[in-house]
């Protein structure tokens, strides 16, 4: 979210780490704003502790499904397995690629490939990091997307999608193309996707799609928003459509194209 800006201007998705509840409409502005910032610092100590983030959420959802005791031993192995990653990182032009790479891509990552070799088949193992991505992040992402919005909710929204594209999803990690930025709807193609570029260069593309799937997860039923996307690059589509359309407007669409 799930996950941007135009490639000679400048996430997803799920816009990391919100913590700012939406009130009466303010809020969301404040939270997405907020968050990305936050997001971007909580990074930057976590890096300096090389500690997994999630680990506690994971344990907790893990210890339902197999026990507290193989919950303890499977992380202990992935936590592991993510401080060799980290410590091997690559350097990044950006550091809010950081974060992306260390507060969602590295854990993601981690568990896939321990799960894998354990005997997981790529889409069990795939499905179980769904699972537990959503676990970690949905109810954070989603809490200040949701409460009573007011009348001006989506042209918050708007702006704060505009924000946050531009310092959370820099140009050096998405290529986009704006479609649409109306009161009808925001609308923009992800051409590239640092998401994919990582997870293909790290051997486990056919991981991309867990974490496209926090989208859904985190849009779907809002109240002041109608999530449009249809495809994305992570499941072998050209590009992603990521739109969003208000549904208090005549049709959801139409109106100035982003210029």
């Amino acid at each position: 979210m799930n996950p941007c800006a135009p490639r000679a201007g400048g996430d997803m998705i799920g816009f990391g780490g919100l913590r700012v509840g939406l009130g009466a409409g303010r809020g969301l502005g404040i939270g997405l704003v907020l968050g990305a910032a936050g997001g971007v610092a909580l990074a930057r100590r976590r890096g300096s502790r090389r500690r997994m983030p999630a680990a506690a959420q994971w344990q907790e959802r893990l210890a339902l499904e197999r026990g507290d005791m193989a919950a303890a031993l499977l992380l202990r192995r992935v936590e592991e397995r993510y401080r060799e990653l980290h410590a091997s990182r690559p350097a990044l032009p950006r550091r809010a690629l950081a974060m992306h790479l260390e507060l969602n891509l590295l854990p993601g990552l981690a568990m896939y490939q321990v799960l894998r070799e354990d005997g997981l088949a790529p889409g069990e193992a795939r499905d179980e990091v769904t699972r537990l991505l959503a676990h970690a992040r949905v109810g954070s992402l989603r809490a200040p997307l949701l409460g009573r919005p007011g009348p001006g909710a989506f042209t918050i929204f708007r702006w704060a999608t505009r924000v946050v594209m531009r310092t959370v999803y820099p140009v050096e990690g998405w290529s986009v193309e704006w479609v649409e930025d109306s009161p009808r709807r925001i609308a923009f193609n992800l051409h590239s996707c640092f998401y994919v570029d990582v997870l293909r260069d790290y051997g486990a593309p056919e991981l991309t799609p867990a974490f496209c799937a926090l989208d859904d997860a985190i849009y779907e039923g809002l109240p002041y928003v109608r999530w449009e996307r249809t495809q994305t690059i992570g499941s072998g589509a050209p590009y992603c459509d990521f739109a969003w359309s208000n549904p208090a407007a005549a049709g959801g669409r139409g109106g100035d194209a982003h210029a």
